[in-house]
């Protein structure tokens, strides 16, 4: 079976002010503090790292990785951070423009998991322990234009069971490259021990 070719999905180096989910090191800091080189004012109280932000766009977000950020989020650590933004009307993870905080060793074993699931994903897709997180990879297009109209497609569970093994060596490749973006994000910011992400 045959589908149209899948893009690549970017991890994007910087600030995307589109429809993108904004990763970056961040952290609270004294009133007298002087950002550094890289660094930009949140608001008071905390400083984020804007050098070595990434942007992922959101509909990859939720395909690829929204399952393992909810199942990896610190409420109590993201609500002092809440409090000191004054945005506390939200307490779980937050789609759009608020803070969702980890700690550096909430996000190594974020991606710890991950690796663990890659070996699963290549061996048995339809494996119970992937279903929460395979059930947001894409699907196949459920509309097709035949002349000039839009027709539904009725997706068969084999269409899209397919079609997502045509494209599992994007999905993984898309795993590793955020592993190795996240890790070096960590290494390359001792001074912080948080991460900030949030949506558009």
């Amino acid at each position: 079976m045959e589908f149209e070719y899948y893009p690549d999905l970017e991890i994007e180096e910087g600030h995307n002010k589109g429809a993108s989910f904004w990763i970056m090191p961040i952290k609270m800091v004294k009133p007298d503090y002087k950002c550094k080189k890289g660094e930009q004012e949140y608001c008071d109280g905390i400083v984020e790292h804007r050098a070595s932000e990434i942007s992922i766009e959101e509909s990859n977000i939720e395909s690829f990785l929204w399952e393992f950020f909810l199942r990896h989020f610190n409420h109590d650590l993201t609500m002092n951070y809440r409090v000191l933004d004054g945005d506390t009307e939200y307490k779980d993870f937050e789609w759009n423009l608020t803070l969702n905080i980890y700690s550096y060793n909430d996000i190594r074993n974020l991606l710890a998991d991950i690796q663990e699931k890659i070996p699963l994903m290549r061996e048995n897709l339809n494996s119970s322990i992937l279903e929460p997180f395979v059930k947001h990879f894409p699907q196949p297009p459920c509309t097709a234009i035949i002349g000039r109209q839009l027709i539904p497609l009725n997706r068969t569970a084999e269409e899209i069971h397919a079609y997502r093994l045509e494209h599992l060596g994007l999905f993984i490749d898309f795993y590793e490259r955020f592993c190795k973006r996240m890790e070096k994000m960590l290494q390359d910011n001792p001074t912080y021990n948080h991460i900030s992400v949030m949506g558009p």
